[in-house]
């Protein structure tokens, strides 16, 4: 983008069209070794499953309410 020059656009969408297709690839046989050892090792299909989300939800606080009506998180701890 600096010089404008065609050639080196060329040469630059060449390269980048050869990296995403090696990428692409990579994800490709990812995925098939996952299913195919998936029946054997559902771990494995579980694990990859987890890393394509996007977002990890965690388990939020135990919240009740007291003989009052008040909103009361849960503890361990017993009074």
């Amino acid at each position: 983008m600096e010089t404008r020059d065609a050639s080196i656009y060329k040469k630059y969408k060449s390269v980048r069209n050869k990296v995403r297709n090696e990428t692409r690839n990579l994800q490709r046989e990812e995925q098939r070794q996952v299913t195919f050892q998936c029946k054997e090792n559902p771990k494995v299909f579980w694990k990859y499953i987890n890393s394509k989300r996007k977002v990890h939800e965690h388990i939020g606080d135990l919240k009740s309410e007291d003989a009052y009506g008040n909103v009361v998180l849960a503890s361990t701890t017993t009074v």
